[in-house]
């Protein structure tokens, strides 16, 4: 980013938002860090490796014979928290500062303000739900959620709201 002209590469600063764009007809979304490492020489230029800095979580809604079937999709939040802690969030968006070399990050801010461990990801498209159709989209993310914790999912429609919570089966990761 602009944010970003003149600074050391080892010091660089960004923000994964707490409301986050996907659009389902361009794949494209917002958020998506990346640093690259050279991987060789071409005559005509340089060819780079790509890697993310934090996690994508990718999403597929299927609403085939449920009650939200034919309805318009417009959101998806994805909230993270400690089980058996009512208090102990993790911490999933914000800001950070970052290194373009080796991909290492520090987070700033304050971590447990309550609205850190919670992304909403808008579809900028808001697909009508069809039978037998899934809709696949991707959140960028802090991988600060561990084995166990609780996910909770909320997926938001033009009439309904489904609330789903499920264990996380892995420590999350970068790249």
């Amino acid at each position: 980013t602009s944010a970003n002209d003149g600074k050391e590469a080892t010091e660089l600063t960004g923000t994964v938002s707490s409301e986050q764009t996907y659009s389902l007809a361009t794949g494209r979304i917002n958020c998506d860090w990346k640093y690259g490492e050279l991987s060789s020489t071409l005559s005509s230029g340089y060819k780079f490796k790509m890697k993310s800095l934090f996690a994508l979580a990718k999403v597929v809604v299927d609403a085939t014979g449920s009650p939200v079937e034919g309805e318009t999709l417009q959101s998806i939040e994805i909230k993270a928290t400690v089980p058996g802690s009512s208090s102990t969030i993790r911490r999933i968006n914000g800001s950070f500062t970052f290194s373009a070399v080796d991909g290492t990050y520090k987070l700033s801010g304050n971590a447990v303000d309550g609205t850190d461990n919670a992304i909403k990801m808008v579809w900028t498209d808001q697909p009508a739900l069809e039978s037998g159709k899934s809709y696949t989209g991707y959140i960028s993310l802090i991988p600060d959620i561990a084995e166990g914790d609780r996910i909770t999912i909320t997926i938001t429609t033009n009439k309904h709201k489904a609330i789903f919570e499920v264990p996380c089966l892995t420590d999350l990761a970068s790249g």
